[in-house]
């Protein structure tokens, strides 16, 4: 199997094929990042980008505007792109965003993303006060940010292999749906990952695999979310194929491979300081970071207390 570790300003070069499925000692760590810091940079190369929620007037646009799906700003990811010696990659289209506010802006779009999640952190913030706490509190958000490995497949060895880290943020009830998708993903490939391994030997962790998280088909799917005041979302999912073809072949294809679950590994143990941050409650417009009154969460409402 071909794959490709990511180092610092220089291609990704290509992996020696692997005899069989083996998995670093440690990566069982890897397997907590998916269960259900501002001002603290990552100290590796990583790409921004976040959920884009799609719109049922925006068919003729076709792609992310009506679907739904990821996005990278284009500036900022060319910069990304020319500092760490990379290509822009074959998944990504060029669309223009118009947000609600400010000015029009290119993105790097793609309505999929291949991913294999390094680690997260979630946290509730008022956008307004830059207000932000792990626990809920009047007039939050919620606020996911994924660290993951972002892969492509390659059709003529029909496996996926590594391209770089991705940092993902999804806000809102779409913060719940990736979680939702987490859950998806590790059930759908339990008995598959279990038929890897000899008896006795650790079960691999489904993010050892890559995971299509996105939108889907030619289907427009709309949800309502709110409780006492509705509003759309395009929901994003995890791509799940039918279960006779969900085996051992299939995830072997989408298995990141030993050199790159190590690397994930040393990601995740340097990532400590930046998932530290959102562990306290900040206002992040007066404190830069420092540590604020924890909110007053008496009057939480039932919709916010979630399984995660």
């Amino acid at each position: 199997m071909s794959t490709k570790a990511i180092t610092k300003a220089t291609p990704a070069a290509p992996v020696t094929p692997e005899p069989e499925f083996e998995v670093p000692e440690g990566a069982e760590v890897l397997g907590a990042q998916m269960k259900t810091s501002d001002g603290i940079e990552l100290p590796y190369p990583v790409l921004y980008g976040q959920a884009h929620n799609g719109n049922a007037q925006m068919q003729e646009l076709g792609g992310i505007r009506y679907f739904g799906g990821w996005l990278f700003e284009k500036a900022k990811a060319d910069e990304f792109f020319a500092a760490n010696s990379l290509a822009v990659p074959s998944i990504f289209k060029v669309e223009k965003i118009k947000p609600k506010t400010g000015n029009a802006y290119d993105a790097y779009t793609a309505r999929q993303l291949h991913l294999t999640v390094i680690t997260k952190r979630f946290s509730w913030l008022n956008e307004e006060t830059r207000q932000r706490s792990p626990q809920y509190f009047e007039g939050a958000r919620r606020h996911l940010q994924l660290v993951a490995l972002l892969g492509t497949a390659n059709l003529a060895t029909k496996k996926f292999e590594a391209l770089f880290p991705v940092v993902m943020t999804a806000k809102g009830y779409q913060a719940e749906e990736v979680y939702a998708a987490f859950d998806a993903w590790d059930k759908a490939t339990a008995e598959a990952r279990r038929a890897l391994v000899t008896q006795g030997k650790p079960v691999p962790a489904a993010n050892l695999f890559y995971m299509s998280l996105g939108t889907h088909g030619e289907k427009f799917i709309e949800k309502n979310v709110g409780k006492n005041k509705t509003s759309p979302i395009t929901p994003l999912s995890v791509a799940v194929p039918e279960k006779d073809k969900l085996d051992k072949a299939y995830l072997l294809a989408r298995y990141v491979g030993k050199e790159n679950a190590a690397k994930m590994i040393e990601w995740l143990n340097q990532s400590k300081e930046w998932l530290g941050v959102w562990s306290k409650p900040v206002n992040e417009a007066e404190t830069n970071g420092d540590t604020a009154p924890t909110p007053d969460v008496s009057d939480q409402p039932d919709e916010t207390k979630l399984p995660f």
